[in-house]
């Protein structure tokens, strides 16, 4: 337990302090919660700032004394401690304040932050006059030397973020933005760059918004390792957190606490990122993917429908290549570090389909997790309705294209995954703004679609993220939903002349569907050149549309580009049909040929038929109907994940007498000759599968 004294004064804080009674009352309270709720003890977390100078040495000391004293004959095995500061300004006596309570937590923070005229580390180890190291072995160097197990080096999970008058260390401050918290500041400082005081012996970062110079330092696993060695060095009892939970999901500090002050076994491996899945040609894939801190080796799983996976390989490297693939077959992938402690946790799902039309690539950007149903497959809405139309794709983590791995401009068409990617983490970055400037400036096709890209980049977004909301990505921000009304609206409407004309309806899903719930669908209108394309039904454009179309030059490029910006998520559309035709329809308006006519013919049930002629000699064909939905999928989902249809043929024994089908294909009608060479006459059986679905026919051979 954690008490605190903010919002008392002075006085108030001496009486607590000195009236015996209050004094009592205090602490009758604090054993009373540590035994209602079984707690190990309490840290007494009083803020200097309302402590007066006069009560911070024997005062201070005589009630932490009082306090201890009376926890300890609660139980001898309680804990009490004292939050201290890193620097005694005034009038505190450390060494009498380790002796009245079980350890002190050093606070070995703040020493810049809001106050500060120029930029620096909440918590240098070196340099300047105070700094982490001064706290250890000045500010508390008797108890250091004498009772270093009264200590424990608090560290900071956070860090000061300025606007400041230069990117360079040290510059002038102009105003203070917030505490940063490691969760965040670590995976920002992969986009913008991570930089290293050697004076300060920490990690820092800095970026250009608009004409705002931003700089953000804060504590990884390096510069709180150099701290915890000073820890180890100097004997104290340990190291603290300011505070767990700043780290979020991420497991690089964990795995340095287990490695300076747990088993000594190397950590788990974290989970490879900026994995990418790239076609090489019509029958061969490279994976790629990020050398995994503490890996000894990886393992790839593959998928033929993006559900079920197996261990494909067990690689040592990060480049693994595979070949005699399947041309127009999709392959999904995911990938995790292995070593002799343990397994890393899986990436995102990426899938390639090998293919002479080698022109498309997925960009997922969906990294959002909390508050949402990230399941990291949504690659899977892509590959079905490509291969229905004749093309092949590639399929990379959207830090892949910030850190310049891919070039955009390498692509005719770019399809970008945002789902509700929100303000949360970042629906396009400031880099991956300008690697999309750069494709559409040089002539690119841009299909991008999610429920909260206005809302990131113009309710909550800098003047640079409205300019490319507004000049980039074609669109008015008008409301967080249509008309304000969260939960109100899952269908669209095509708007006449446009790119979706003649489709009908367009329905997405409200949370039922195997999705998402798209609650808060952005309400957007068309501006700069571009034309709204589809509309919420029962909903005026006044009040905002559900898409825009843009084609001509940006920025007074001499190339001309293509642009569809939808405001709800591709991946969310539930229906079959309407999937594969609003694909249809984008690729159509992106230049590349499409068979419109055969999707109306798209089957919605799996069917065998009898073969013709029946007798037959010495051929006869077999027509079958693949449908659009895999069968056993919960909800109803519609999904593209296709999997393998095998046609097999058997003497009346059971016997396997050929092999007609054995691969993927896309959903549809189906017609194959089989040719009885070698066979005697008689009656054979043919059996065709799909999923979990199979049929069985006879026939009768006639010689």
């Amino acid at each position: 337990m954690s008490i605190v004294n903010f919002n008392i004064s002075e006085s108030q804080m001496h009486d607590v302090l000195t009236d015996q009674t209050i004094k009592l009352s205090f602490i009758n309270n604090v054993k009373n919660k540590i035994s209602a709720y079984s707690l190990d003890g309490v840290n007494i977390d009083f803020e200097a700032s309302n402590i007066a100078v006069s009560d911070r040495g024997s005062v201070m000391n005589d009630f932490m004394r009082e306090l201890t004293d009376s926890v300890h004959a609660l139980s001898p095995e309680l804990e009490v401690s004292f939050a201290a500061p890193a620097v005694n300004w005034s009038g505190w006596n450390f060494t009498g304040l380790a002796a009245s309570c079980d350890y002190l937590f050093v606070m070995g923070y703040d020493f810049y932050g809001s106050w500060s005229d120029f930029t620096g580390p909440t918590a240098p180890l070196t340099g300047g006059s105070y700094n982490v190291t001064n706290t250890i072995t000045s500010e508390y160097s008797f108890v250091t030397q004498n009772t270093p197990e009264k200590l424990i080096l608090g560290v900071p999970y956070y860090g000061p973020h300025w606007i400041a008058d230069g990117s360079n260390e040290g510059a002038g401050t102009l105003s203070y933005v917030n505490a940063e918290r490691f969760r965040n500041t670590q995976p920002q400082s992969e986009i913008y760059g991570l930089k290293w005081s050697a004076n300060f012996q920490n990690s820092w970062y800095s970026y250009l918004n608009g004409f705002e110079q931003h700089q953000v330092w804060f504590d990884n696993d390096s510069s709180l390792g150099l701290k915890y060695d000073l820890a180890i060095a100097k004997n104290l009892k340990g190291v603290g957190m300011w505070a767990l939970g700043y780290d979020g999901a991420r497991t690089e500090l964990w795995n340095l606490i287990n490695d300076k002050f747990g088993s000594g076994e190397v950590p788990v491996p974290s989970a490879p990122t900026e994995f990418n899945v790239i076609v090489l040609d019509e029958s061969s894939i490279q994976l790629n993917y990020s050398v995994s801190k503490y890996a000894e080796s990886y393992e790839v799983y593959s998928s033929s429908d993006g559900i079920n996976f197996t261990l494909l390989e067990e690689a040592f490297t990060n480049t693994p290549m595979f070949n005699n693939l399947e041309a127009m077959h999709a392959y999904y992938f995911k990938v995790r570090a292995k070593n002799s402690s343990g397994i890393s946790t899986f990436t995102d799902v990426l899938a390639a389909v090998p293919s002479t039309e080698n022109k498309i690539l997925i960009v997922n950007g969906f990294d959002r997790v909390a508050n949402t149903n990230n399941t990291f497959d949504f690659i899977s809405y892509y590959s079905g309705p490509l291969i229905s139309n004749g093309y092949g794709l590639s399929s990379a983590s959207n830090e892949v294209i910030f850190k310049d791995i891919i070039d955009l401009k390498n692509f005719d068409v770019v399809f970008w995954m945002l789902l509700d990617e929100s303000s949360t983490d970042d629906t396009f970055n400031q880099l991956e703004q300008e690697k999309v400037k750069e494709y559409l400036q040089s002539g690119g096709n841009l299909f991008v679609s999610g429920a909260e890209i206005g809302w990131d980049l113009v309710a909550k977004g800098s003047v640079n993220d409205k300019d490319f909301y507004n000049n980039y990505l074609k669109a008015n921000y008008i409301s967080d939903a249509p008309k304000n009304e969260q939960g109100s609206y899952y269908i669209v409407e095509p708007i006449a002349g446009e790119i979706f004309d003649g489709t009908g309806n367009i329905s997405f899903d409200n949370g039922t569907h195997g999705t998402i719930d798209v609650d808060w669908p952005d309400a957007i209108s068309a501006i700069n050149g571009s034309s709204n394309i589809l509309k919420y039904v029962d909903v005026a454009l006044s009040s905002g549309g559900a898409g825009v179309a843009y084609s001509g030059s940006f920025n007074g490029s001499f190339f001309q580009a293509k642009l569809i910006h939808l405001s709800f998520p591709f991946e969310t559309v539930y229906s079959p049909e309407e999937i594969t035709t609003i694909m249809a329809n984008v690729l159509e308006y992106f230049d590349l040929s499409v068979n419109i006519n055969e999707l109306e013919n798209i089957p919605t049930d799996f069917y065998l038929s009898q073969n013709y002629p029946n007798p037959f000699n010495p051929s006869t064909k077999i027509k079958y109907s693949i449908p659009n939905v895999v069968s056993g999928l919960p909800g109803g989902q519609a999904s593209f994940s296709l999997s393998n249809v095998v046609l097999k043929v058997y003497d009346i024994l059971g016997r396997e007498v050929a092999t007609l089908v054995n691969k993927q294909q896309a959903p549809g009608n189906y017609e194959i000759t089989f040719v009885s060479s070698g066979l005697s006459s008689g009656t054979y059986f043919y059996t065709l599968k799909y999923g979990d679905r199979i049929e069985t026919k006879k026939m009768i051979l006639l010689k």
